[in-house]
């Protein structure tokens, strides 16, 4: 879960939210006409993945990425054009979380306010490449944590054989600092960047890597 301060909206995000977002209210809130087809989001995807680092919110890996809706548009209509409420995600991340939003909520990737934020609610299993609840977290937001891990299927194959890579790749930089510590040094600094790609697993490998 890739922790991100989006910083201000774009400008001409407001005049669009103005104009748009009462027909999903209507629509969603209160039974009144069709289902709105406006989709002006994708006209800020650029914009929020430059605010992401071109990384996907929710795996961390990097990616083309679409506009995804924190909070679903069918139960949070009043929300499809807040900026705070898009996560910049990949395909597979967005497909898999679609409008699911259970009884706790998902863990939030962005919010800097919340108890449970990333990478402080995750865990990994640097052998299999696995994300795991924190277990030092309490019971409810554990877990919070593991219903945000199933539901986007974080730990599908094909995300696991990432993070693999990623471990593998830090294991190098291990050995590689054996004989030259400063390059090593120069190329993890730009692993543990916030906008990096797997920052919360290069984070999490250094607590338990590195003395």
């Amino acid at each position: 879960m890739h922790l991100v301060n989006r910083g201000v909206e774009p400008t001409g995000l407001a005049p669009i939210r103005a104009r748009y977002t009462q027909a999903w209210i209507d629509h969603y809130r209160n039974g009144v006409g069709r289902r709105p087809t406006d989709k002006r989001w994708v006209d800020f995807v650029n914009d929020l993945g430059v605010r992401f680092g071109g990384c996907c919110g929710y795996c961390e890996g990097m990616c083309k990425g679409v506009v995804d809706h924190y909070r679903p548009k069918s139960r949070f209509p009043r929300l499809v054009y807040s900026w705070d409420n898009w996560i910049f995600s990949c395909h597979d991340c967005n497909q898999s979380k679609g409008s699911q939003w259970p009884r706790s909520g998902f863990t939030d990737p962005c919010s800097p306010v919340s108890f449970c934020t990333a990478p402080s609610c995750f865990a990994f299993d640097l052998k299999t490449g696995e994300v795991l609840p924190n277990p030092n977290l309490s019971a409810r937001h554990r877990l919070r944590a593991k219903v945000t891990i199933n539901a986007l299927g974080l730990n599908l194959s094909f995300h696991l054989r990432s993070r693999l890579a990623h471990i593998n790749h830090l294991d190098a930089l291990v050995l590689l600092a054996k004989h030259d510590a400063r390059e090593a040094a120069n190329r993890l600094a730009r692993l543990i960047l916030p906008d990096a790609p797997f920052y919360s697993l290069t984070r999490f490998y250094i607590d338990q890597q590195l003395p």
